[in-house]
């Protein structure tokens, strides 16, 4: 599938028109548009503008930048080798078919967030999707975010301090 299509289907999937993406975006709708018919101008989409559709689509940005080609800067990742997304997985007791639903993704999305490093962002974004349905933390995403805390205390001191930032943005 071409980007354009990518991005109308999931534009469409979220139930808004150009217009509504491009205001939540802050692109213009004729941008948005050219990209769906296939038409990239100079190279395609920029990394900002990626993240900038990442939010309002509620694609983790690192998805975009698979969907498109590009591969991830190391300074937009987090340098860890371990895949925060296969923890939190894991921590869930998941398969990767049900995670993927869970987190309203599919199967090929959620294998491509995967196989990198994601950022903080990505990873604050995935946690969102899971605890979208609550106001409060209940007391089951408590327990699995206990477990994913335990489960990263085991790694080395670098790893957790990325934890620690990590469940702070989520929890506050």
């Amino acid at each position: 599938m071409e980007f354009g299509e990518y991005l109308r289907e999931k534009r469409e999937a979220k139930g808004m028109t150009i217009r509504q993406l491009a205001l939540y975006a802050g692109c213009s709708d004729s941008y948005l548009s050219m990209l769906e018919r296939g038409e990239r101008g100079r190279g395609g989409p920029t990394r900002n503008i990626l993240r900038k559709l990442a939010k309002p689509l509620g694609i983790p940005y690192e998805v975009l930048l698979h969907e498109i080609g590009y591969e991830p800067d190391q300074e937009e990742c987090n340098g860890d080798s371990i895949s925060m997304i296969e923890i939190l997985r894991e921590a869930y007791g998941d398969t990767k078919k049900q995670f993927a639903t869970r987190i309203g993704l599919s199967e090929t999305e959620l294998e491509a967030m995967m196989q990198q490093n994601v950022s903080i962002e990505t990873v604050q974004q995935v946690c969102e999707m899971l605890f979208s349905h609550h106001k409060a933390l209940t007391t089951e995403q408590k327990e699995l975010l206990q477990r994913v805390e335990e489960m990263f205390y085991k790694r080395p001191s670098e790893v957790t301090r990325l934890v620690e930032r990590v469940l702070k943005a989520v929890v506050e």
